[in-house]
């Protein structure tokens, strides 16, 4: 940003005698994973100017939108689940059901039913 004349969180970094661009980038990500995950940041590493904050907010709406698709996600999944489930047991209710009313021996139905379900 120094062509737009700004502030940036680059230039506390170099304030703070950072090394090398290694650790200018291990904490850039760490600032991004920590927005990611809701987990605490440096505070040290904020935005600056409008333009990162732009980034920041955009960030954080992308963020909401894969965890939003990653949620949707697992609720099908667990509807799905459940719907194998009704299905497995409706399944086992007619299975009994047509037994039950064929007249077949207790045991017999048992072995049919264990054989039939697994």
């Amino acid at each position: 940003h120094a062509e737009l004349n700004l502030p940036s969180w680059l230039d506390v970094i170099t304030s703070e005698n950072v090394p090398d661009s290694t650790e200018q980038y291990t904490r850039s990500l760490y600032w991004v994973l920590g927005h990611l995950t809701a987990a605490p940041v440096d505070s040290t590493i904020a935005p600056q100017n409008h333009i990162e904050r732009g980034f920041t907010v955009s960030l954080v709406f992308c963020s909401l939108i894969v965890i939003g698709a990653g949620i949707s996600g697992m609720t099908n999944t667990i509807a799905e689940l459940a719907k194998l489930n009704s299905d497995f047991r409706d399944t086992k209710r007619k299975l009994q059901a047509y037994l039950r009313n064929s007249h077949v021996h207790r045991e017999l139905s048992t072995r049919v039913l264990k054989f039939a379900l697994h």
